[in-house]
């Protein structure tokens, strides 16, 4: 018999708080936008977009990217 062997992938630092959460009830809204912020930017950045875009009966759901940036690294550095 074969067996695989399996690594495990380290914690998603990017889970460890909960994502911010805007506009409509998850369970009431007829959309919701998942909407994530850019380097140096935090879940509020994409707040106030969804603010100034202001569409009712949408839910807005925003993560935080651990130390506010989605790559540990530059995007120059070698894959």
């Amino acid at each position: 018999m074969e067996t695989l062997a399996f690594t495990v992938a380290p914690a998603n630092p990017h889970l460890a708080g909960p994502p911010v959460l805007h506009g409509a009830p998850l369970t009431e809204a007829g959309l919701v936008v998942y909407a994530v912020h850019g380097r140096g930017q935090g879940p509020h950045f994409m707040i106030e977009q969804a603010d100034r875009v202001n569409l009712p009966g949408v839910a807005w759901v925003a993560p935080r990217a651990d130390a506010d940036t989605w790559y540990p690294q530059s995007f120059l550095a070698p894959i």
